[in-house]
């Protein structure tokens, strides 16, 4: 907190900011929402407006910290692709009809699939290895590789992958 802060910022102002943010997880994780609100609402539309931020972030970050630091990267490099794909869902399926429920399903789908995607990223990088493993351990009975056959699965192998990025 000390490097987010100067040194005029009140220590009511930073009291009510660490009150803000209690939702964050230790560490905070990228793709939390940080609230660093001036001053406390003043009227009930600020102050509702505060709230919903608020729950927003308190379910943002429940939901990123379910996930791994290798899938929270994977989320961040691949937003877009992600986002794309909830959005599509949404066209399908349609929106839960409770705003808090639609944040939430954003957040939680977006959260699934992140999961399933590594799954199936890690399901073909061990097929790639064993892939490998075999053909080396087929080279040192034989004394070689059988190229073709190893150029072939590999191929499949790594268009199954770029299906998994697609």
């Amino acid at each position: 907190w000390a490097s987010l802060f100067t040194a005029e910022t009140k220590e009511d102002q930073k009291q009510y900011i660490k009150s803000c943010n209690s939702h964050l997880n230790e560490p905070v994780r990228e793709g939390e929402i940080v609230l660093l609100p001036t001053t406390e609402p003043k009227t009930p539309e600020d102050k509702k407006l505060l709230d919903e931020w608020l729950e927003q972030a308190k379910i943002a970050s429940k939901e990123l910290g379910k996930l791994l630091d290798e899938e929270v990267d994977t989320l961040n490099r691949h937003f877009e692709l992600f986002s794309y794909q909830l959005e599509e869902r949404i066209k399908s399926d349609g929106l839960p009809s409770d705003y808090y429920a639609q944040v939430a399903t954003g957040v939680g789908t977006t959260s699934a699939l992140v999961e399933q995607n590594l799954k199936n990223i890690q399901g073909v990088l061990l097929e790639i290895n064993d892939l490998y493993a075999s053909q080396v351990a087929m080279a040192s009975r034989t004394g070689g590789v059988n190229y073709g056959t190893f150029v072939s699965e590999r191929a499949g192998l790594f268009k199954k992958l770029d299906g998994s990025f697609a």
